[in-house]
């Protein structure tokens, strides 16, 4: 039998339902890659367990002990002052391979500094955090311990040279959660210094301080201040996607945000 349908008829699937253009299905692929990279930028610094763990390649787990430098020589400690205390975030810097026999990331409480926003954005939209001198404050962060290969893979990923700079902080007064003293930790320190708004540096609210100096933000707080500085009346989600996808304007921002920012200046580093 001849099938006597036009071609488009053919085409069409049974039923007399038309398939959607390919545009749509373009359309609605492009707005959920969007939606997640603004959620990307938007969920900085991500979900922080309130537990020192170990994260495998089986996810993370609780860790029962507390390592030390006497039991782990190989292991460097490295401050984590914003998303590389979170697994999520390590996740996506350490492939199965990269993460071996898992990372340690452990509890601890640092004096005389705060965790504060960055006067820089991040390719991912984000500003992400750094170590800031506050005397006084006694700040919870977290500690990563890493292995020579990790800790050139962390290096990698932090964009050294260019966005950080690793420094080894002599004069912190780290605490675990069991109270023991860890010398000497490294960190990873903002090359652009510590954003300003309304004249003060700017903790981030994800991390909790004791005497805390300066009113903490939240990412999405932060991000809405500096699009109304740089792009005003422009939807958020816009001004980060523009944010993403143009160097040359994340390039510009990052520069005015640098004119009026705190220069990291503490007492005792070295490289």
């Amino acid at each position: 039998m001849i099938d006597s349908r036009s071609p488009s008829e053919r085409a069409r699937p049974e039923g007399g339902c038309r398939r959607p253009p390919r545009d749509l299905y373009d359309k609605a692929r492009d707005e959920t890659r969007d939606s997640a990279r603004v959620a990307r930028a938007l969920g900085y610094p991500y979900a922080i367990p309130d537990v020192s763990y170990r994260l495998t390649r089986a996810g993370w787990r609780p860790l029962a002990v507390l390592p030390n430098r006497d039991a782990h020589p190989e292991l460097s400690p490295v401050i984590a002052a914003g998303s590389n205390a979170s697994p999520q975030q390590l996740e996506r810097k350490f492939d199965a391979e990269a993460l071996g026999d898992g990372i340690i990331v452990t509890r601890a409480a640092l004096d005389d500094y705060d965790t504060v926003h960055c006067a820089h954005f991040s390719r991912y939209g984000a500003i992400p955090a750094n170590l800031y001198p506050a005397p006084g404050v006694r700040a919870e962060i977290y500690v990563t311990w890493l292995t020579a290969d990790q800790l050139a893979r962390m290096h990698l990923s932090e964009a050294l040279g260019v966005n950080y700079t690793y420094r080894i902080l002599d004069d912190a007064v780290l605490h675990d959660a069991a109270g023991r003293r860890i010398t000497a930790p490294g960190a990873y320190i903002c090359r652009h210094g510590a954003l300003s708004l309304d004249g003060e540096p700017v903790p981030l609210a994800a991390f909790r301080a004791r005497g805390r100096r300066w009113p903490a933000r939240d990412q999405k707080s932060v991000l809405a201040r500096m699009r109304d500085m740089f792009a005003p009346g422009a939807a958020l989600e816009h001004f980060i996607l523009r944010i993403i996808d143009d160097d040359a304007l994340r390039a510009r921002c990052t520069a005015a945000m640098k004119e009026t920012a705190h220069p990291f200046s503490p007492p005792a580093i070295r490289g």
